[in-house]
Parts: structure tokens; C-alpha cells; sequence
């Protein structure tokens, strides 16, 4: 699968015709589309340890916090680059990562403090 974070280029022409092709976005509108996935992938969060998901979500609240930008910009925010991972990309692992965020000990079970720490990291990321 093509792995956007590493080709500088991003394939936004094509992902701009793939919005009009498709009607998923007004010919006005996929340049916005388009704005935001290039803003998106040049300022994600770069720990592989977020899943896409955790990084659109940190990403959103970066956004929401720089008080720039009114909330029907962040939704079509969102919007563009779910539709750029999932529809143009055909990313199936949205919630996924590549690292397990807690070891399992030997016996399969999560050590309860380590449990209570990555949802502490988690809910840190998320306020």
C-alpha cells in the first residue's frame, strides 16, 4: 500500500480529480479538500506509535487551539482527510498502529499500571 508520510508528493493532483470524479466535493471545494490533507500530512504528529486516527485527532485539536479557523473549517478539515485515507487511499487500518502501545506480560495479561498509563497518555493527547 502507498504510505503518504513518505512520498513528498502526496498525490493531491490526482486526489483532487479523484473528489470531482467521484462528487464527493464541489470543483470550488476540493481545492480546500486539498488544503487540508497538504497541511495535514506536512504537520502530522510523527510518533508511529499514534495510529492515523489519533494523529487526525491531535492534528484537529492543533487546529481548534490555534483559534484561527471556525468550526465548519475544521469539520471540512476532517472531512478532506478521512476522504484522502480512506476513499482515495484505500486505508483499511484507520485505527490501527504498527507498535502495540502496552507489552502483554507472559501470560497474555496487561499489567494494570501500564493500562492506567497509556490511557492517561491517551487522554492527555485527546484534552
Amino acid at each position: 500500500m502507498h504510505n503518504p508520510f513518505n512520498d513528498k508528493t502526496f498525490r493531491l493532483e490526482e486526489f483532487a480529480e479523484y473528489l470531482l470524479r467521484n462528487r464527493l466535493a464541489r470543483e470550488g471545494h476540493s481545492k480546500f479538500f486539498v488544503f487540508w490533507v497538504r497541511k495535514f500530512l506536512e504537520k502530522a504528529p510523527a510518533d508511529p506509535k499514534l495510529t492515523l486516527s489519533d494523529r487526525v485527532d491531535q492534528f484537529l485539536l492543533g487546529l481548534q487551539a490555534d483559534q484561527r479557523y471556525e468550526t465548519w473549517q475544521i469539520e471540512q478539515a476532517e472531512r478532506a482527510i478521512r476522504l484522502y485515507f480512506h476513499n482515495f487511499q484505500s486505508n483499511t487500518e484507520w485505527k490501527t498502529t504498527t507498535e502495540k502501545r502496552v507489552t502483554p506480560g507472559p501470560d497474555g495479561s496487561i499489567p494494570r499500571v501500564d493500562a492506567l498509563a497509556e490511557t492517561r497518555r491517551l487522554l492527555r493527547l485527546r484534552h
